[in-house]
């Protein structure tokens, strides 16, 4: 196993664990995320690099391809290169050149298993339940759908992008036709009155971890599109001891089912629980929304340091624990998706939200500090990457919002915001199109 001195392009799973103090972070001269580099880690400890351009930050490739971070990590004695989200073939041929580790799972492994066709196969295989679901190959297998509302997915979507709504038949040939969506496609059961979660599993070549559960707060318009608006952490013994039983038995045989295929990683697996059944939809296998806040609350990952314990795996070793069950955890912060602010604002002008954490004031909230230690009780943490006044789009990620607070009341079988949630996303509306500071 590689040496470990790690380095991220100021990922937030690394600012936010207690041991960041022993991880390197990568910037540049024009990140938004600038004062919260400086004021979390030491001098010795950034690498500032030399961009063409602001953009070029959010394609790795570029950044390895167009500056000089090889040398740069080798002069800081780096062995180990975080990534963002995707591997990819190019990155992975360059740092087996460079003699550097990556900390993410290998791309070919990863591009399969986010693939929503071949994962419904291996959920068929590995007898895993699921919704009733169709591989669409051409238009006439959409007469084998006989059982409607569907839900209908390009192999590759990612999030609400390429997941589309269906009420029958006629929908779907319409979707093929506009090139929305392009063959092949999956075609599954709409889960009606059901509670979507997502459980995070660490999975190394023999053991495996399983984080707290989490619910997935989407919500569907009339036109039969859905708004994302990010993640809430959901206390264990809101669900019953049977539900948690058949979970943890459900993911450990899926974990084990992912070790054979050679997966090592973080698996962030989406499920929908309705009437006490479990029903598996799709799995992510990358860094996500969820992350970071796992790496702040250890309490989500049974006390493990995730930065630590992901990079080991990734990097050729083994888990420090084998915690093959969800943890007992009362954490109900949420991770609020900024990308909602779309839905009502496409093209609307802001005035970008400095990132740091804010503190409530009457009605809103102000700018309070950059250090990640003073991200407690009422404090929340405004999230992005764009330096520059933009207007909202659906083309780029806006960003997010973190808080200690539940948005969410949660039914037995769905949930809506409650009024403290409504309140608060008013605030964030506020804060990021009407910011001025």
């Amino acid at each position: 196993m590689i040496g470990l001195k790690i380095a991220s392009f100021e990922s937030l799973e690394y600012l936010f664990s207690n041991n960041k103090g022993n991880y390197y972070c990568i910037t540049f001269d024009e990140s938004a995320c600038g004062d919260l580099v400086k004021k979390n880690y030491s001098d010795n400890k950034i690498i500032n690099i030399d961009l063409p351009s602001s953009k070029a930050w959010s394609d790795e490739k570029k950044v390895v391809s167009k500056t000089d971070l090889a040398d740069l990590l080798r002069k800081k004695g780096v062995d180990s290169l975080v990534l963002d989200t995707h591997s990819s073939t190019y990155i992975e041929k360059w740092a087996e050149k460079q003699g550097i580790g990556l900390v993410v799972t290998p791309w070919k492994i990863q591009k399969k298993i986010e693939n929503k066709i071949f994962f419904q196969k291996f959920l068929e295989k590995n007898s895993l339940p699921s919704p009733k679901s169709w591989i669409l190959r051409n238009e006439k297998d959409v007469d084998f759908a006989d059982t409607f509302p569907v839900i209908v997915q390009i192999p590759d979507s990612n999030g609400s992008k390429g997941t589309f709504f269906a009420k029958n038949r006629s929908e779907i040939k319409k979707l093929i036709n506009s090139e929305k969506a392009p063959l092949p496609l999956l075609c599954r059961q709409f889960i009606d009155n059901g509670l979507p979660i997502g459980v995070s599993v660490l999975i190394g070549p023999e053991k495996m971890v399983f984080s707290g559960l989490r619910v997935q707060a989407y919500f569907l318009n009339a036109n039969g599109t859905s708004v994302y608006y990010g993640i809430q952490w959901v206390k264990t013994s809101y669900f019953s001891k049977s539900v948690i039983k058949k979970l943890n038995s459900y993911l450990e045989k899926a974990g084990k089912a992912l070790q054979e295929l050679g997966f090592i990683g973080v698996a962030n697996f989406d499920i929908i629980i309705r009437n006490n059944e479990i029903y598996f939809i799709e799995c992510n296998p990358r860094l996500g929304g969820s992350t970071p806040q796992i790496s702040f609350k250890k309490e989500l990952l049974h006390g493990l340091n995730f930065g630590n314990e992901f990079a080991k795996v990734t990097c050729g070793g083994e888990l420090s624990l084998n915690k093959r069950f969800i943890p007992d955890t009362s954490y109900q912060g949420f991770n609020l998706d900024l990308d909602f602010l779309a839905d009502g604002h496409i093209d609307t002008e802001i005035n970008t939200a400095k990132v740091g954490f804010y503190q409530p004031v009457s009605g809103g909230f102000v700018y309070a500090s950059s250090k990640a230690s003073d991200f407690e009780d009422d404090a929340i943490f405004i999230y992005h990457a764009n330096p520059e006044k933009i207007t909202i789009s659906h083309n780029y990620f806006m960003g997010f919002s973190m808080t200690h607070r539940p948005l969410l009341n949660l039914r037995k079988n769905g949930y809506t915001f409650s009024v403290e949630g409504k309140k608060f996303l008013k605030q964030i509306e506020n804060l990021i199109i009407g910011n001025d500071k």
